[in-house]
């Protein structure tokens, strides 16, 4: 009787088993890990210039950039010693570190003027006020070549008139000026090497004695005059004139808020067409975090509690880690409100360069995206 049961029982058993479900290929228990590509916000895109103080770069910079830039160069200098009978004679050295622009083109004639008015090396000059008038103290011919020195020779009578035990003048410095030019000469300035500064050779005498005295330049600034005309579709970082760009990009649309950010990467490809000098300034952005938002975005306030985020470049393409950030976006948290991030350069003074980048109008392949890996609870569903 029990044998009959069991084989009664046996084909229902087999069924029940049969009807039960399958998890699906490949499923797996845990969280669930994607990956996703946010791309900014096409309305949000904008950039804007902005002019930066040049007294504590490394560089002097004279020329020209056709159509876009021109560049002079400020001196003083007023370190003399106090025991000069008679000025011998008297010469200042520039020594080229770079040249920016066209190698092959011919050389620009370089004026040295007395400046007539006093400066200040900490605040931002604007070309109109660098005044000299027609007072012409030396000339000198400017080559396209690296390692060159220019040298210009100074009236000793004009020298002595700056030192208090001779002439007692005012001495507001020089200032220099090409002429000509199709590039623009890289000089060293006061902050470089002692051997590369722009050191003016004193020859005096005293009691009847030559001697002779190396003097550095008090203060030196370079100042620029720019004619941009920049696309309003590409953002830039920039040096020398600063420009910086703000990049949006719609977060709590596109990732679940329970999400845990793996990685978040921001990739930004070079357009090397709307790019000056280049060089290694992709290398120098810093991306910042935006902490209100403004009809102009030169109004926008940056986050300065920290140093921002620094990008690494290979090829035509830089990549930024804003993993922290970005989860904290995800998360909408009420201290990171998500108002964009801000593109700039690190060393805005330093020398001139431009970086352009293309903006959110451009081909997907092309245009900012962050790249996101991140994981889900099990059970929630993505976006």
């Amino acid at each position: 009787m029990r044998k009959l049961i069991i084989l009664f029982l046996l084909p229902l058993l087999l069924q029940a088993c049969s009807g039960k479900k399958k998890l699906p290929l490949g499923a797996k228990e845990g969280p669930q890990l994607i990956e996703k590509t946010v791309f900014a916000d096409n309305s949000k895109d904008s950039f804007y210039t902005e002019k930066v103080n040049t007294g504590s770069s490394l560089h002097l910079l004279l020329g020209k950039v056709p159509n876009e830039f021109e560049s002079r160069i400020l001196l003083s200098y007023t370190s003399y010693p106090d025991t000069v009978d008679r000025v011998e004679s008297a010469k200042i050295t520039f020594h080229t570190l770079d040249v920016l622009g066209d190698t092959l083109s011919s050389s620009f004639q370089a004026n040295l003027y007395k400046l007539m008015s006093d400066w200040d090396e900490t605040e931002i000059l604007e070309w109109n006020e660098v005044s000299g008038g027609n007072i012409l103290i030396a000339s000198a011919e400017v080559f396209p070549q690296v390692g060159d020195s220019i040298v210009f020779e100074l009236p000793p009578d004009l020298v002595e008139g700056w030192i208090d035990t001779l002439g007692g003048e005012e001495n507001y410095g020089v200032y220099l000026e090409s002429n000509g030019a199709e590039f623009m000469t890289d000089f060293y300035s006061k902050e470089a090497f002692v051997t590369e500064s722009p050191v003016m050779e004193l020859v005096y005498e005293h009691n009847s004695v030559l001697d002779t005295v190396m003097i550095f330049p008090e203060k030196d600034v370079f100042v620029l005059d720019e004619n941009l005309n920049l696309d309003e579709n590409s953002l830039y970082i920039g040096k020398g004139v600063a420009i910086r760009s703000l990049v949006q990009f719609n977060v709590s649309e596109e990732i679940n808020q329970n999400a845990t950010i793996n990685r978040a990467e921001l990739i930004l490809k070079i357009n090397q067409e709307g790019s000056l000098f280049e060089g290694t300034g992709a290398a120098d952005i810093v991306v910042m975090r935006a902490t209100s938002e403004a009809p102009d975005p030169q109004d926008i306030e940056i986050d300065s509690t920290f140093s921002g985020y620094m990008g690494s470049v290979l090829n035509d393409t830089v990549r930024v880690d804003l993993t922290g950030l970005f989860q904290l976006w995800s998360f909408e948290d009420e201290d990171f409100v998500n108002y964009g991030l801000i593109l700039q350069s690190l060393g805005e003074s330093e020398n001139l360069r431009r970086v352009a980048f293309y903006g959110s109008s451009a081909d997907s392949t092309l245009a900012p995206q962050i790249l996101v890996r991140y994981t889900l609870p099990p059970g929630d569903s993505n976006y």
